[in-house]
């Protein structure tokens, strides 16, 4: 699988939401939070197509949270957005709170804030700061099953005020909304790993992933990284560690790379999330890690030699860490992504491949060797289906023959679900938009 395209050049593999009559309008901000308001998603969804492959011309303008500071000034994205689909809600991480945007309208339907102190947003331009460690920054709001409810979860740095004899200082909030009536569940505080949060600037949480009721949360402070694991049914945290750099949760296990992404020697480590304790690692002898997943069994690793400097990828089974394969190559500007069936798609300016999530066997790879098709700019797989652009507009490819599905799908989602795509406007216009599937 490695070898087959090792020879292209660089991979970081990041696992890389108003009314409106259809025009581009800029995007609206949202109200700044106080008291959550909330009101009730549209009571009759859209025709589901899972996945779609058509989406309708007419666009609901999203607040400028769903994109700011995330695409480029080509018009491109530069990181994944910070929202999540269910149904036709859309929930947008912003710095400050967790909004709820109806996508059939454009409405706001609920903005939801931290109660425990104010929020702190982090330092520099981006949503998720601007360190460069934090590959995958502004990460979106989870969508968590409990006990049959669906449950969107967020992660905030807040500033706690002083009380009784209690110090004022910093927590890590979680906030808990339900996806279906986007009202306030409950929210929890817990500090970040020890040693990590020295009190300046900097300091930020990403939700990292859920499994078996645990949440991992990814806590940056300036150029350190560290991990919270949080009982979501205590809502109280099971342990914390600041030397590691969480990237996977899956399967009981939180993987992640330890040390300085830059100076120190790394490996990857699987730690249990029920206690925190090390279930196996690999790759010693590192730097520059970052660990991403093709599927629900294997992983993908990508950094350096730390004696020699050479680049280096490999795959790695997530239940032992064992290495199934390995290359040299230069991996260092790709993006992956899991549909959530059974391929992974990757890609590049000029290239892309297919990957079959379970045994990571190469499926398919444009450009052709016959030299005559051309591949598209990948902005989303789903459910058998990849999204994307060429020069000749928006593209969906089927995921595991790699040919063209649908030539003319009206639009390239960056997010999508079985309702609706968010996306750039496909005839320009500022911010993104979210448009109806219609096929």
């Amino acid at each position: 699988m490695l070898r087959r395209y090792a020879a292209i050049g660089a991979v970081s593999l990041l696992v890389l939401a108003g009314c409106s009559d259809g025009g581009e309008s800029e995007p609206r901000r949202s109200p700044a939070p106080s008291t959550p308001k909330s009101a009730a998603p549209s009571p009759s969804p859209r025709a589901a197509f899972d996945p779609p492959t058509r989406f309708g011309p007419q666009g609901a303008a999203l607040p400028a949270e769903a994109s700011e500071n995330t695409i480029g000034g080509g018009d491109a994205p530069v990181r994944p957005l910070p929202v999540t689909l269910h149904r036709t809600t859309a929930f947008i991480a912003s710095t400050t709170a967790l909004l709820a945007v109806d996508t059939i309208t454009g409405r706001t339907l609920a903005t939801i804030a931290p109660t425990a102190g104010t929020t702190q947003a982090p330092t520099g331009t981006t949503p998720g700061g601007t360190d460069p460690a934090r590959t995958d920054a502004a990460r979106a709001p989870l969508v968590w099953t409990d006990n049959g409810r669906a449950t969107v979860l967020a992660t905030f740095v807040v500033d706690r005020p002083a009380k009784g004899t209690q110090k004022a200082g910093r927590a890590i909030e979680i906030v808990a909304v339900d996806a279906e009536t986007v009202k306030s569940l409950w929210t929890a505080q817990v500090e970040a790993p020890a040693g990590l949060d020295q009190g300046y600037a900097g300091l930020a949480a990403d939700p990292i992933g859920v499994d078996a009721g645990t949440l991992a949360v990814g806590v940056t402070y300036q150029t350190a990284q560290g991990v919270v694991a949080v009982d979501l049914a205590t809502k109280q945290a099971r342990w914390s560690r600041a030397d590691f750099r969480p990237g996977v949760v899956t399967s009981g296990v939180v993987v992640g790379a330890t040390g300085d992404p830059l100076s120190d020697p790394s490996s990857v480590l699987a730690l249990d999330l029920a206690d925190g304790k090390q279930k196996w690692s690999a790759l010693p002898g590192s730097q520059q890690l970052i660990v991403s997943s093709v599927g629900p069994a294997l992983l993908i690793a990508t950094g350096k030699n730390y004696g020699s400097g050479d680049t280096l990828v490999a795959s790695l089974d997530v239940a032992t860490g064992k290495v199934r394969d390995r290359s040299a190559a230069d991996y260092s500007s790709v993006r992956c992504q899991f549909d959530g069936k059974d391929v992974t798609v990757c890609g590049r300016s000029g290239w892309a491949v297919g990957l079959d999530s379970t045994t990571g066997k190469t499926l398919w790879e444009l450009p052709d060797r016959a030299g005559t098709r051309v591949a598209p700019r990948i902005a989303a797989a789903w459910h058998g289906a990849v999204y994307g652009t060429t020069d000749n507009g928006p593209v969906v490819l089927d995921a595991r023959s790699g040919k063209d599905r649908e030539i003319a799908p009206g639009l390239a989602p960056l997010v999508v679900n079985e309702y609706v795509g968010i996306g750039l406007p496909p005839n320009g216009g500022e911010g993104v938009r979210a448009y109806p599937a219609a096929q």
